[in-house]
């Protein structure tokens, strides 16, 4: 029979090696319950954005619709240098004016040159040296007592043409015949005259509607333009705008001019 003693110690080593070896199992994890979101409330569609409309671009200056091909003089009231005696030119093609006779003075606001019966301005002869068309564009009126021609051919040149001004009459175009009827429709208001061979409007209309210059052998270009060239017909005046282009400007683009001008 075996000593009880030993029979204990038996026993007791036993005991904790199965103590041991069931401590070093793994207990099982309870299952977690799946997580479970609230259902969410569906976001009503967004409504879609109105298309912008599109900008318009900005309307060009009154410089930006002269300042075109075919440009070659452009003179105004600022441009004149009373120092220099100098008409200066702004088209950027160095076409000053600098054979002028007699006084030219500016106005108060320095928006107009001004001369009388003595003053003479000879435009450049290059301008229109070798030109086929032109458009001659300008704001001018009478300025006193004298009202002959204030934009015409001079003695020598063996042309006869005149743009806007004639015998007391504003409004008025001769080359050759009379491209308009030969009546004052303006007086001593300021015209602003859009001249070509064969048209003419002032103050928004056309004057030459009247015939068809077209087809007659009327209108040519001068060889050059003066204020004052002819020294029977001379006026008192004052002017604003000189444009001149070497090229007849199409209907939309003097329109353009005219508009720009006529809001000034």
């Amino acid at each position: 029979i075996m000593d009880p003693k030993i029979i204990a110690i038996i026993l007791l080593v036993v005991g904790v090696a199965a103590y041991i070896w069931y401590s070093q199992k793994e207990e099982p994890v309870e299952p977690t319950a799946p997580d479970t979101e609230e259902p969410t409330t569906p976001t009503a569609p967004t409504a879609p954005t109105a298309p912008t409309e599109p900008t318009e671009p900005a309307a060009p200056t009154g410089d930006a619709v002269i300042k075109i091909d075919g440009l070659v003089a452009w003179y105004d009231g600022p441009s004149y240098d009373e120092t220099s005696r100098t008409w200066k030119d702004k088209s950027e093609k160095g076409h000053d004016i600098t054979e002028i006779t007699g006084i030219l003075k500016k106005s108060k606001n320095g928006e107009e040159v001004q001369g009388d019966v003595d003053s003479v301005v000879a435009f450049p002869t290059e301008i229109l040296e070798d030109v086929e068309e032109y458009t001659f564009i300008n704001v001018t009126k009478y300025n006193g007592a004298a009202k002959g021609r204030i934009f015409t051919t001079n003695d020598g040149s063996g042309e006869n043409i005149l743009w806007g001004f004639h015998g007391n009459k504003a409004g008025v175009y001769y080359g050759g015949a009379w491209l308009t009827e030969n009546t004052n429709r303006h007086g001593d208001k300021w015209t602003l005259s859009i001249a070509q061979p064969k048209l003419y409007r002032s103050n928004g209309a056309l004057r030459t509607a009247f015939r068809n210059p077209e087809s007659e052998d009327i209108g040519n270009v001068p060889t050059r333009m003066y204020i004052n060239g002819l020294s029977t017909e001379k006026s008192d005046w004052s002017v604003k705008e000189m444009i001149i282009y070497n090229r007849r400007l199409s209907q939309d683009e003097y329109l353009a001019i005219e508009k720009a001008l006529a809001d000034k």
